[in-house]
């Protein structure tokens, strides 16, 4: 229990505390923790010694009612959990359907996931096709980049409260899936082969442009990256997942790899933004 109350308790500072204060409210609770730690054992010592035991099974007991007390003092801190927050249509943010059709591909690359999840689902329901965003080409994106790049925490997250509410739920699941068929009833070979072509340009001139030298020649090393940011959800067999039609149980184990993909990309994410932060911080200072 004290292994996972610590762990829990570091969620509960990280979603609860003020932002400004992450770091006297992370710095308190280690204080008290690594306090706790140095008096215990002399706590315990007291007690073997008094009791003689050499087996020392009072220690059990004595470790057990501790634990009992522990989880008497957090319980009432399980409503400060975070919770998944559950993906609601926003009516009143929604406007004409007419006004993102109209949208160029770099303008609807720049709204929120939130945003175009809404008008792809009223597509769908209207008998319309999703809204499809192409690779295009680096350059022409290169203006945008920056809003593509604030963008990660707020998609991420939304991404991932979606995931964890829809994997909570066999029925969502089962709703999800019928969608994603429609969905990929609406993408042609043609227009896969053309993305992969986009993709291939794409990444080679984000390389380039960002400073990752030589990818023409050191494939391996970049390979090994790709394979690190993007660990395999599915066999590597040389076949396209098709999670149109595979069984719940399955397509569950693959969407919680996935998430825990996501997961590791979004606190990376955020670490590298708090960093930032202080960093600006104590800049200001000097």
């Amino acid at each position: 229990f004290g292994f996972l109350s610590t762990l829990s308790g570091n969620f509960i500072i990280q979603d609860v505390a003020p932002k400004e204060l992450l770091g006297y409210w992370n710095g308190r609770a280690a204080a008290i923790g690594q306090a706790c730690e140095a008096i215990a054992p002399l706590i315990f010592a007291t007690i073997y010694d008094a009791v003689g035991n050499r087996r020392g099974s009072e220690m059990l007991y004595a470790t057990a009612i501790v634990s009992f007390f522990s989880v008497l003092a957090y319980t009432p801190l399980l409503k400060l959990m975070p919770k998944p927050k559950k993906v609601q249509e926003d009516k009143e943010d929604m406007q004409d359907l007419s006004v993102y059709e109209n949208m160029s591909d770099l303008e609807w690359s720049q709204l929120p996931m939130s945003v175009t999840d809404q008008v792809n689902a009223k597509q769908l329901e209207a008998g319309k096709e999703p809204r499809l965003v192409p690779w295009g080409d680096y350059l022409t994106e290169l203006s945008a980049m920056t809003g593509l790049r604030n963008n990660i925490c707020e998609d991420f997250g939304y991404l991932r409260d979606g995931l964890t509410v829809m994997l909570s739920n066999r029925e969502l699941m089962l709703q999800e899936q019928q969608s994603f068929q429609k969905f990929e009833a609406h993408i042609n070979k043609s227009d896969r082969e053309k993305a992969q072509a986009e993709l291939g340009a794409w990444i080679s001139q984000y390389f380039d442009d960002a400073g990752y030298p030589h990818w023409e020649k050191n494939s391996k090393i970049y390979k090994m990256l790709l394979l690190a940011a993007f660990p395999p959800i599915n066999d590597l067999n040389g076949q396209k997942a098709d999670y149109t039609s595979m069984p719940l149980d399955e397509w569950e184990a693959k969407l919680t790899k996935f998430l825990s993909v996501l997961d590791n990309h979004l606190a990376s994410e955020q670490q590298r933004r708090q960093l930032f932060e202080e960093q600006s911080f104590l800049t200001s200072l000097l």
